[in-house]
């Protein structure tokens, strides 16, 4: 009887943490300091098919950005000659023989043969793998009182296929985080070639799953339909609040020197923060377009103010940034940061004048709750989850109302204070009580074997 806690994700994440990284590792840590229940952790290994157990002291250097997956091959020995070219060296001097031994043979004949030779080398590079730190993991054997936590990328580290068969032989519980299911509604805002691959990794999920976990009522609302429209028994169904509180860091005493550039680079302008990944669906545009209409009519001055994009550069934009950076107007009155640290951010969040969050759609919102948690002012889209999280102390406006956008940020430029009637810290769930409700979640998904865990434990 085991809890595991599948960390897979976070093992091979070497940037800064987004959104789904920080509630794993948020999560994890909590998990492994956690004494009323006896968690292990483990990754998943599509080479291997099956969950490999990670020691606790290495799971937590992991939980806390200190080892990857990059960290850990730069140890692995280097052999004098690869697989692949041994591979190589065999088959190339048999394929020069066979050629020789067949000139006689009929054509037929010879070109079967040939074509047989060619499979089997094929076959041989399909199957190489080189060696990789996964080798280093024990499998775990997996028994039917044993329940696995995920929450991670997991359309990309996981085959939910042969995890739907494995489960269904032994019958193990299986409890994953539901962030959101925008690929499914909304998959203009999904890169073409993930289409397919996360439609059918949410449709594996749901005969996969006992329990879903959302990150809002929003999302669960969302999974509901899901399952209404395709006519499928939901998995039980709860929801849990991020953290917002960065897991109770505090700032820097000063900043670091890669926030240090960009502080120079705002100078001594107010200005307006927005903390997401960059992509089409976080709808950066209306922010670009808005400030460049206020810039270009005089209405704002681009020495007293600037908007500061902070997040990693995501799919389908690169267009949009060339527009940004060659844009006379605007091209100095925006500034793209990322790889901050937590303590970095949250020094920024301190100095803005006030937050963005234009987003088309969320699940949660998580750059909201961090920005409301500092007191800012925040004008953020109507989807909503936004409004949802927001519970009334944002301002929110149609995604698409470019005219209502530039008069918010007009009117947020010229506030004297950038401070909202929140006490910083006033605002949203700790970790701490994340990790409780997510625990009351799984507890509806797997009582039992949670509860005979707890027993253990005490």
């Amino acid at each position: 009887m085991a809890v595991y806690y599948d960390i897979t994700t976070s093992l091979n994440w070497a940037a800064s943490p987004v959104g789904i990284i920080r509630v794993e590792r948020e999560l994890g840590k909590r998990f492994y300091h956690d004494p009323e229940l006896l968690v292990q952790f483990c990754i998943y290994s599509k080479k291997h098919k099956a969950f490999l157990e990670v020691e606790r002291s290495t799971a937590l250097q992991i939980l806390d950005g200190k080892l990857n997956r990059k960290m850990l091959e730069e140890n692995l020995p280097k052999p004098p000659l690869s697989q692949f070219l041994f591979a190589q060296e065999i088959y190339k001097p048999f394929a020069r023989y066979a050629h020789v031994m067949l000139k006689g043979v009929r054509h037929d004949k010879a070109a079967n043969t040939f074509d047989d030779l060619k499979k089997m080398f094929d076959g041989e590079m399909l199957n190489w793998k080189e060696p990789t730190i996964l080798d280093g993991f024990s499998e775990i054997k997996l028994t039917r009182d044993d329940v696995i936590i995920t929450g991670g990328l997991d359309w990309e580290y996981k085959e939910l296929v042969e995890i739907n068969k494995a489960k269904s032989t032994i019958g193990f519980s299986y409890v994953a985080i539901l962030y959101d299911l925008i690929p499914i509604l909304y998959p203009q805002f999904v890169v073409p070639a993930y289409t397919e691959l996360l439609a059918g990794y949410f449709g594996e999920l749901f005969w996969t799953a006992d329990g879903l976990i959302c990150i809002s009522e929003t999302t669960k609302n969302d999974a509901i339909a899901y399952c209404e429209k395709w006519r499928l028994a939901p998995p039980s169904l709860s929801v849990f609040s991020l953290g917002s509180d960065f897991g109770g860091k505090v700032p820097s005493k000063g900043p670091s020197t890669h926030l240090e550039a960009i502080l120079k680079k705002i100078g001594n302008r107010r200005f307006g923060l927005y903390v997401s990944t960059l992509e089409p669906r976080k709808n950066h545009r209306i922010l670009f377009l808005s400030l460049w209409g206020e810039l270009a009519s005089g209405a704002l001055d681009g020495d007293e103010c600037a908007l500061v994009f902070v997040g990693k550069r995501g799919w389908n934009i690169f267009e949009f940034l060339f527009e940004v950076e060659h844009n006379p107007i605007v091209a100095d009155s925006i500034i793209l940061a990322e790889d901050l640290s937590d303590e970095d951010l949250l020094l920024l969040y301190k100095a803005a004048h006030f937050a963005l969050f234009p987003s088309y759609y969320e699940g949660y919102g998580l750059g909201l709750a961090e920005a409301l948690r500092e007191g800012k002012h925040v004008i953020a889209s109507d989807a909503p989850a936004l409004i949802e999280v927001s519970a009334g102390k944002a301002l929110h406006l149609d995604p698409n109302d470019t005219r209502a956008w530039r008069v918010a940020l007009y009117e947020a430029f010229k506030r004297k204070e950038g401070q909202i009637n929140i006490e910083p810290g006033g605002f949203g769930a700790t970790w701490d009580q994340s990790y409780d409700e997510f625990k009351f979640g799984l507890r509806m998904a797997a009582g039992d074997k949670i509860a005979r865990n707890e027993a253990a434990a005490s």
